[in-house]
């Protein structure tokens, strides 16, 4: 079984889009053929990286560009890249998946990169509200719910789940309590096991 990938080689995972280069079609003289082709790899070739898989290398292109989603211009983080490899562009996949309000998760088991709807996440969870409510006061040491919400995990959220529980699908309970030394915390509850949970302090400012 392969080594599962770290936290950023899964945000660096690509997905290629085809951008039609190799089939398009460039009319005019041989002299406007040669001005437009160098164009457009001058633009291709303002930055270069190679990347190196085992014995295989690849040579490709830094790609930038910006990405919007239904209309609507997503910055990208500073350590994702937009990259141009044979006239495909490729995406970060996790960048993609969670702008398109789905789940990205690596299969360590199958080694399969697996990528989820949300509805088909949220839609059956077998932790209950009423069940992730009870961890907090018996086992979180909550004396007061304030509110609930159920939701996928942000990025920085997820680096706190239990080892035990990141190859399961991010969906929590979200709990704002306080516990019995008065203290405002947030409990967050897997709603696919109860037994995995963890609780993060609310900073008042």
């Amino acid at each position: 079984m392969g080594r599962s990938p770290d936290c950023q080689a899964m945000r660096t995972a690509f997905l290629s889009i085809d951008m039609g280069f190799r089939r398009a079609r460039i009319g005019g003289n041989s002299a406007m053929k040669k001005k437009l082709l160098l164009g457009l790899s001058a633009g291709l070739l303002l930055a270069f990286s190679s990347i190196a898989y085992a014995s295989d290398k690849l040579e490709v292109y830094l790609f930038p560009v910006k990405v919007a989603f239904e209309g609507v211009e997503k910055k990208l983080d500073d350590d994702y890249l937009v990259l141009n490899y044979k006239g495909y562009a490729y995406l970060p996949v996790r960048f993609v998946a969670e702008n398109l309000n789905a789940h990205v998760q690596y299969n360590d088991e199958k080694q399969v990169i697996e990528i989820y709807k949300m509805d088909k996440i949220i839609g059956a969870p077998l932790v209950n509200e009423d069940q992730a409510k009870l961890v907090g006061y018996e086992s979180a040491g909550l004396k007061k719910i304030n509110s609930v919400a159920y939701r996928l995990l942000s990025e920085e959220e997820r680096k706190l789940m239990p080892e035990q529980a990141k190859h399961l699908t991010p969906v929590y309970y979200v709990i704002d309590g306080i516990t019995q030394e008065d203290e405002q915390v947030t409990l967050f509850v897997s709603s696919n096991n109860k037994t995995h949970f963890f609780t993060v302090p609310i900073i008042i400012k």
